[in-house]
């Protein structure tokens, strides 16, 4: 498992396909084609790349993100609660965290949240 190779920092973002290689999941000369560089779930590719220490600080921003939906979800934030709650739990079995249409949805939804915030930057 790339992950137990280094628990708490991990590997790096960019290193999973070699540490792959490192380890023996590939054979002599191949690298995993076009899947190699990622993992089934986004839960483990961001423990093995990032380790438990990464992991721990991305969970704690995605479920702030979360109770933000649902602390507005009178103002319509419940559709950003339940997006976020349904995609944690999808990202678990798929590695969608990564994919273009999701981070195009943190976007949006960090720029609602600077926008309702005290500091008001979009202003």
């Amino acid at each position: 498992n790339v992950a137990q190779s280094d628990p708490v920092f991990g590997i790096g973002f960019n290193s999973y396909r070699y540490a792959q290689k490192e380890l023996g999941f590939f054979g002599a000369g191949d690298e995993g084609g076009n899947s190699g560089a990622g993992a089934d779930s986004s839960m483990l590719f961001i423990l093995a790349t990032t380790g438990v220490i990464g992991l721990a600080l991305f969970i704690l921003g995605y479920f702030s993100a979360v109770m933000q939906g649902f602390k507005n979800r009178k103002s319509g934030g419940i559709i950003g609660f339940t997006i976020l709650v349904a995609l944690f739990f999808e990202s678990v079995f798929i590695n969608s965290l990564f994919y273009p249409q999701v981070l195009f949805i943190w976007l949006v939804f960090a720029l609602i949240s600077f926008k309702s915030s005290r500091f008001d930057i979009l202003q």
